[in-house]
């Protein structure tokens, strides 16, 4: 098995869908869902199933965090205008894109 086919293998098992459903280009956070302690779960498997070295990536780059800080409406409002304006999701939240050709690229480098 490939390394991109093993990496929907390990999306798929944990995010509970099809693996037809998840492409090189799928986004973890805007077309998976992956978000807060579910990120930092899924990168801490994802680097020791692929033996990735993860020590230069920011997890905060990519995915929201866990809870609801104070902000939190006025966050969403935000985002929600911003999509509302043509914005992604990642876009709109300010965060950088991560999708499933990143991981491969990662996991075929051993490192971020």
């Amino acid at each position: 098995m490939q390394i991109e086919e093993e990496i929907i293998m390990f999306l798929s098992e944990f995010r509970n869908i099809e693996p037809h459903r998840i492409t090189n280009s799928t986004l973890l956070f805007d077309d998976l869902g992956i978000d807060g302690d579910d990120a930092v779960e899924l990168m801490e498997e994802f680097s020791k199933r692929f033996n990735v070295d993860l020590q230069t990536f920011h997890i905060g780059e990519y995915f929201g965090c866990e809870g609801l800080p104070p902000t939190f409406l006025f966050n969403w409002l935000a985002i929600i205008f911003k999509r509302l304006l043509g914005k992604s999701t990642h876009e709109a939240a300010g965060l950088k894109p991560l999708s499933v050709a990143r991981l491969v690229q990662a996991a075929e480098k051993k490192r971020w």
